[in-house]
C-alpha cells in the first residue's frame, strides 16, 4: 500500500544521494552503519550501481532492530538483511555474540571491532565511594529498544528493585513507542 510506496521513495532518494556523493568523492568502497531501516539498503544499491564494495558496520542486529516499527518496515528490514548481508564485502560487529549470530545465520565471517573503552576507568587502585556524588544514582539509557535489549533492560529493572533504594532512578529516552516496551514489561 501507501507505506510500501513511501518506503521505496525514501530508499530511491537516499540511494541517489549516496551514489552521487560516492561518485563525486571517487570512493572505492562504502562503509554503512546500521541506524535506520534505509541506510544499509540505500548504500548497498548505490555501491552496486557504482561497481564498488560495500561494508556493513552493524551496531545493532538489523533484522530485529525495527520490531516496534510498522509491519512494512519490519518485513523490509528482514528481507534486506537476508539479501544484503550475504553479498556485502565485509561486516563489522562490536562483539563475539553478534559475530556468532551472523556466522550462524548467514555463513559470513564478521570482523569484531569493540567499542572503545578507557582501561583507566576500571582501575581499582583508587577506590571511589559509590555513588561518587551525593544525591542518588541516576541511570540513563538512550537509543532504540527492541528484542535484543528486552532481557537486559528487564534484568536491570529487577536489579534496581533488589537494591531497595529510593534514590535510584532509571530513565529511558527512545524512539520506540511506550506501548511497545510496556508490552514486554519495561515500565
Amino acid at each position: 500500500g501507501e507505506g510500501l510506496v513511501a518506503a521505496l521513495r525514501i530508499l530511491y532518494r537516499r540511494k541517489q544521494n549516496i551514489q552521487r556523493l560516492a561518485f563525486d568523492e571517487k570512493c572505492d568502497a562504502i562503509l554503512v552503519c546500521s541506524a535506520d531501516a534505509f541506510n544499509i539498503p540505500s548504500a548497498f544499491l548505490a555501491a552496486r550501481a557504482l561497481g564498488i564494495a560495500v561494508h556493513l558496520y552493524m551496531f545493532d542486529d538489523y533484522r530485529f532492530q525495527f520490531d516496534s516499527s510498522p509491519v512494512e518496515i519490519r518485513v523490509f528490514a528482514r528481507v534486506m538483511d537476508h539479501f544484503i548481508t550475504k553479498r556485502a564485502h565485509g561486516i563489522i560487529v562490536p562483539n563475539e555474540f553478534m559475530a556468532a549470530e551472523y556466522r550462524t545465520r548467514y555463513g559470513v565471517s564478521p570482523t569484531i571491532v569493540r567499542n572503545p573503552v578507557d582501561p583507566a576507568a576500571f582501575s581499582v587502585e583508587e577506590a571511589t565511594p559509590w555513588p561518587a556524588s551525593a544525591g542518588g544514582i541516576s541511570l540513563l539509557y538512550t537509543g532504540a529498544i527492541y528484542q535484543a535489549h528486552h532481557d537486559a533492560i528487564l534484568e536491570l529493572i529487577e536489579a534496581i528493585k533488589l537494591l531497595r533504594r529510593s534514590d535510584v532512578t532509571f530513565h529511558i529516552y527512545t524512539g520506540t513507542p511506550k506501548a511497545e516496551i510496556e508490552k514486554v514489561g519495561i515500565v
